[in-house]
């Protein structure tokens, strides 16, 4: 008899990412898809795209905007008779009423507690059960109801004299953090907030202050925690590449002065978290505590992820056998962590970019991609296929392992010489991609070091990648032509014999 059905309520890249790993356990894989065909715009539907194929069962919402409403993601979970719910690292999946959901509907839930969700969702929560558990943190405040701060509080605060950050309560993803380091900044964004929550903006939430840290490096722990409360810390990655906020590329930490030092501590922190989560809240499945080390050394806890993250991956290939969606689904059924953690670790660098496209229709159909199969890379991608700007523009991600840092960078700048996407705006114009810019970053001297902070994006400004694009090209048509490789350089399809169409 078939195992049950497991149902994904991620689009796109997520679903596209859980679906292989469903179907190799032996259970049925269901996706849902937020858009159904339309004809009058030359629009087959997602669950036309390859991705969604390879599921065992495609459900579609009547509205797209249905995609983040949990009563009718349920609705359908139940129609379609699923037993096992996974929310992977899309909408919803850090919605503490979609476990309480699944829960009254008799459906497993795939992930953390709806308690941890509950903590990690609120950030002045979080940061306060980071203090009791003996972490430190960056001083702060609790959620601010006066938005016109006192001279005095924010005195107690360092400020100006010290840089803060304006951040919304409720929210994750880079989305409403907003540093302020001057009276007219904070005034600024401090009424973008009200306004936001006046107007009754759902995306919007109260905001808290906290002191900003100087030039700092993101370094996260992965985390796994099984229902009898043992608990494992997997590795770090360092993800100091933020494009406006959001994680670009993110490594296995290099052996720089500053992790060497630290790895310890923050595991440390990590591995204290996870207890106090454990013994205090609830189950946290696979979750990641994530933390900032200064240009000073001193680190500080940031967040708590209580789900997969995107660069899951990073992690996955610092051990021989690990699957992270595997493992969130075989520690939710209640296996115990000894029975099912690999326990070899493989002595390799790993590097991860996330591939963006960029349009401004509703949609684009992007049929043409060449993710050439090459020894050390993996690709977890949603085309070809159609990326649907409601949603994300983060179309794949690519990972290389390599022997040492400079072997992994010069294996992934080879692979994006080779990578292709295909496919054309509305206007007829060739869609646009961040390939160029993942090539001038790691081609960069402060990259190649591994010293790099969370400021390394802003020493680009679009005069300096459009220079660099140029150069690129130049460089990979004339290495292209004494190879007798044709480029006609006028969009990213370079291979129109090899490519997969959809």
């Amino acid at each position: 008899m078939a195992k049950p059905l497991i149902f994904v309520s991620s689009p796109c890249l997520p679903a596209a990412r859980a679906v292989p790993t469903i179907q190799r356990l032996g259970y049925r894989a269901a996706v849902v898809v937020p858009f159904k065909p339309d004809p009058s715009k030359n629009f087959r539907g997602e669950g036309e795209s390859v991705w969604a194929q390879h599921a065992d069962s495609i459900f579609t919402l009547e509205r797209p905007a249905d995609i983040g409403a949990i009563e009718e993601v349920m609705r359908i979970a139940v129609q379609g008779k699923a037993e096992i719910f996974h929310a992977m690292w899309g909408p919803n999946s850090e919605e503490p009423t979609l476990v309480e959901a699944c829960a009254s509907a008799g459906i497993l839930f795939c992930g953390s507690a709806a308690a941890v969700m509950q903590v990690a969702g609120h950030k002045p929560a979080t940061r306060n059960m980071a203090l009791q558990a003996g972490v430190p943190i960056l001083q702060g405040t609790e959620s601010i109801t006066n938005f016109n701060p006192s001279a005095e509080f924010l005195e107690r605060l360092g400020f100006p004299g010290r840089p803060l950050m304006v951040k919304g309560t409720n929210t994750g993803g880079g989305r409403m953090i907003y540093p302020v380091r001057t009276m007219e900044e904070l005034e600024k964004y401090m009424r973008q907030c009200r306004d936001a929550l006046e107007m009754g903006d759902a995306s919007a939430s109260s905001v808290f202050l906290e002191q900003m840290a100087e030039n700092p490096q993101h370094i996260e722990a992965q985390g796994a925690m099984d229902r009898n409360g043992d608990i494992a810390i997997l590795g770090l990655r360092v993800c100091s590449i933020q494009e406006m906020r959001a994680k670009r590329i993110e490594e296995v930490p290099r052996a720089t002065q500053i992790v060497v030092e630290k790895r310890k501590e923050i595991e440390g922190y990590a591995e204290r978290i996870l207890h106090y989560l454990a013994k205090n809240v609830g189950f946290g499945c696979v979750l990641t505590m994530e933390f900032l080390v200064d240009c000073h050394g001193n680190v500080y806890f940031l967040e708590i992820n209580p789900r997969v993250q995107v660069e899951h991956r990073v992690t996955e290939f610092e051990y021989d056998g690990l699957d992270m969606i595997e493992l969130s689904i075989l520690l939710s059924l209640g296996y115990p962590l000894k029975e099912i953690l690999p326990s070899r670790r493989q002595n390799r660098h790993v590097i991860e970019a996330r591939v963006y496209v960029w349009f401004k229709d509703e949609f684009v159909d992007v049929p043409y991609v060449n993710f050439p199969f090459t020894p050390g890379v993996h690709v977890d991608c949603m085309l070809p296929g159609y990326v649907v700007s409601f949603l994300t523009p983060h179309i794949a991600n690519i990972v290389v392992q390599g022997e040492s840092p400079e072997d992994a960078i010069c294996r992934m700048q080879d692979y994006l010489d080779e990578v292709a996407i295909g496919g054309t705006t509305k206007e007829g114009l060739p869609i646009e991609t961040n390939l160029w810019k993942l090539k001038a970053w790691m081609g960069d001297p402060d990259f190649r070091s591994g010293g790099y902070t969370t400021k390394f994006v802003e020493k680009f400004s679009s005069a300096d990648l459009q220079h660099a694009e140029s150069r690129l090209r130049g460089e990979l048509f004339t290495r292209r032509w004494a190879q007798g490789r044709v480029d006609p350089a006028v969009s990213e399809v370079r291979y129109p014999d090899a490519v997969l169409e959809l």
